[in-house]
């Protein structure tokens, strides 16, 4: 009887120590989460991921950076070379923005690489506009007059640039693309009647300025054109931009919420900001502006 007594003493000890563990689990679990949510709310240090292409970098450090400063932040960029890996990283946690790809891409991103991140804010974006060397036209009628079959345009072979950038060629008349096709999945399969006869030739988006020479024209995205300091002579810009063309800043979705996030989005919806923005020294009051920024300050959005 004695050894049944100090048998169930002894399990119903091991019960009461097993609970005991479980409850502290507990609480520091909920202990480490509360420090986790409480230490993205206190940050004051933003990492922000960029591509090789610094255009919005710098738009970033002209009207984004001191207002962010006066606040006690402190930005740093990273510089990422693959445009996949930035949403991953976001993800990870390894950087806690992005800045310099569209909704279109971010969906396609995590479509691929099931990776959970958002948008955070869009912002005035440098769209893309036909360039050329060997062209003389001037303007939308003159470049479809001049073009003949068998011109080359080069285009951006990855598939969500690609897609924008057919969409453009078929808003010019150039061709017409397959009906209903969705205007971020279109490819080069899609198109169904070339009426210009053009030859549409993928490349590297980087290649595109420096291979104009070569080929009859190029479709080079607005801040590739802004690196390479001929943003203003397109012939002709994108026609139509919809909102999940236009650049944005991504984020991690847990970290929506947090104070800093709040913050960057203030920053970059104040009359600091717009005033950057609209400084004629500089070519951002002719980019492509959000339907929010045309609402709030009463501007165009130049298209």
């Amino acid at each position: 009887m004695a050894k049944k007594t100090a048998s169930l003493q002894h399990r119903t000890y091991f019960i009461y120590v097993a609970l005991f563990l479980l409850a502290s689990l507990s609480v520091l679990t909920s202990c480490g989460a509360k420090t986790q949510k409480e230490g993205e709310n206190e940050k004051k240090t933003i990492l922000i991921g960029i591509g090789p292409n610094p255009t919005y970098a710098i738009m970033c450090q002209r009207a984004i950076q001191p207002i962010l400063e006066k606040k006690g932040y402190t930005l740093e960029y990273k510089k990422i070379g693959d445009a996949l890996i930035t949403n991953v990283s976001l993800a990870d946690n390894d950087i806690d923005l992005n800045i310099g790809q569209h909704e279109a891409y971010l969906e396609y991103t995590k479509k691929h690489k099931q990776v959970d991140v958002s948008p955070l804010i869009i912002i005035p974006s440098a769209v893309d506009g036909i360039y050329s060397q060997k062209l003389k036209a001037k303007n939308r009628e003159e470049l479809v007059k001049e073009l003949k079959p068998g011109d080359v345009i080069t285009v951006p072979y990855d598939p969500s640039n690609q897609s924008r950038t057919l969409c453009f060629l078929e808003d010019l008349g150039l061709f017409k693309l397959k009906p209903g096709i969705i205007r971020g999945e279109a490819l080069l399969a899609d198109i169904v009647e070339n009426v210009s006869g053009v030859v549409v030739r993928p490349i590297d988006e980087g290649l595109i300025p420096r291979t104009l020479s070569e080929v009859t024209a190029g479709i080079i995205s607005g801040q590739e054109a802004e690196y390479a300091g001929i943003f203003d002579q397109a012939i002709v810009r994108e026609i139509i931009t919809p909102a999940e063309l236009q650049i944005i800043y991504a984020i991690k979705t847990s970290n929506l919420d947090t104070q800093w996030a709040k913050d960057f989005v203030e920053a970059v919806q104040s009359e600091e900001f717009r005033n950057v923005i609209e400084d004629p020294q500089y070519s951002y009051h002719r980019y492509v502006k959000p339907a929010w920024y045309v609402e709030k300050w009463g501007l165009p959005s130049n298209q």
